[in-house]
């Protein structure tokens, strides 16, 4: 009995031990010829949308400053850095809307806009005062989305909704969110899943660490040379 015990113990911990060390497989192709060790420098094109620049006038600088902080992260993380090669005003045409039926319709103004050569950025970085609808084919088309503005609901009573606000973040909040958020989404273009480490920067809870857990760090390594489809290319 103690020696099946022992060979069960053996087979369980194998199997720890395997999903710790070999992330899932994902739909990706690596660049050919390139070394985890080597350094690998992500280009990105920084656009803020007309309600963005007039509630946060020093945008440029501190967007800046939070990218340069993530790109830190993932140097010393992953070898990876974070390097902005354009910072742009975008004047959105459909300021009265507040949602965009999908990904294209914003692509579509975006690069119509500001008019940018493919090759010119691998991930878009869009600053925003507005609501945008298909969260779930950001991460997917390498752009990350930044609203400047947090929800806050209130309830009476009985529980029902009394009212929503959406009020501009303080410079103290967006310190503390915009560094994770971009750790988070740059974490999902290199294969993270969602983590329950609620230390680690991929973790979906409302919290924002600043790092990001072993196995993460393991699988963003695996990935770290897979091919970033530039957003522009993939217009319908």
């Amino acid at each position: 009995m103690r020696k099946y015990k022992r060979i069960l113990f053996v087979c369980l911990a194998t199997l720890l031990i395997a999903g710790l060390s070999f992330p899932e497989d994902k739909d990706f192709t690596l660049i050919p010829n390139k070394s985890p060790n080597e350094l690998r420098i992500l280009k990105l094109l920084v656009v803020a949308d007309q309600a963005y620049r007039k509630q946060i006038p020093d945008w440029q600088d501190e967007i800046t400053n939070f990218v340069n902080l993530a790109s830190d992260i993932f140097y010393k993380q992953a070898g990876i850095k974070l390097e902005i090669k354009g910072l742009r005003p975008w004047q959105r045409d459909s300021i009265r809307k507040s949602n965009y039926a999908n990904t294209n319709d914003l692509l579509n103004e975006l690069i119509e806009d500001f008019r940018t050569k493919v090759s010119d950025f691998e991930i878009l970085l869009v600053l925003t005062s507005h609501d945008l609808d298909d969260y779930e084919a950001w991460y997917k088309k390498n752009i990350i989305l930044i609203r400047n503005k947090k929800m806050l609901t209130t309830y009476d009573r009985y529980g029902d909704i009394k009212m929503t606000e959406y009020p501009v973040m303080s410079a103290k909040e967006r310190d503390e969110r915009y560094v994770s958020i971009i750790l988070h989404e740059v974490g999902h273009f290199f294969g993270c899943d969602h983590c329950q480490d609620n230390t680690c920067a991929m973790t979906p809870e409302s919290v924002y660490p600043e790092k990001f857990c072993e196995k993460c760090i393991q699988i963003i390594k695996k990935w770290k040379w897979r091919e970033l489809s530039n957003p522009q290319s993939e217009r319908k």
